[in-house]
């Protein structure tokens, strides 16, 4: 009996490693984040000043976005606007999560960016409609 409660313990663990293996780890709890770009589904409709020149018929905006313990806080020249986030599924390059930020709903998606030396993530939230991009900056592995 105490070798079949062994193995299974022992198989258990292994498929506990097994699972998590190859799993991206990092979540978006106490990254900044700097706003990139706002787009519709057919324009982007607003960027950051860095990208003016990618966007010329954009307008230029400047955010930041915090997120600590399910709670989201974007802060902008108007004014800052909390949400709520829950992860919802990890994968292998990115992490799920569900959004609210006031009446909007929907998904954000996290993604590592590994070059060289630094690690960069990339946010971008869809919500009724848009999309908005944000970054983390680089970072020293």
């Amino acid at each position: 009996m105490k070798k079949i409660l062994s193995l299974i313990l022992v198989l258990s663990f292994l498929l506990i490693c097994v699972c998590s293996c190859g799993k991206m780890s990092e979540r978006i709890d106490g990254k900044l984040f700097t706003f990139s770009y706002a787009q519709d589904s057919l324009h982007v409709l607003a960027c950051a000043a860095s990208k003016s020149s990618e966007y010329p018929n954009a307008e230029v905006m400047d955010y930041t976005l915090k997120a600590q313990d399910g709670q989201l806080t974007v802060i902008g020249a108007e004014g800052a606007y909390t949400g709520t986030y829950t992860m919802y599924k990890v994968l292998k390059d990115h992490v799920l999560y569900t959004v609210s930020i006031g009446e909007y709903m929907g998904h954000a998606s996290m993604t590592k960016h590994v070059s060289g030396d630094t690690v960069e993530y990339t946010l971008l939230l869809s919500l009724n409609g848009y999309t908005l991009s944000f970054t983390s900056g680089k970072i020293a592995k």
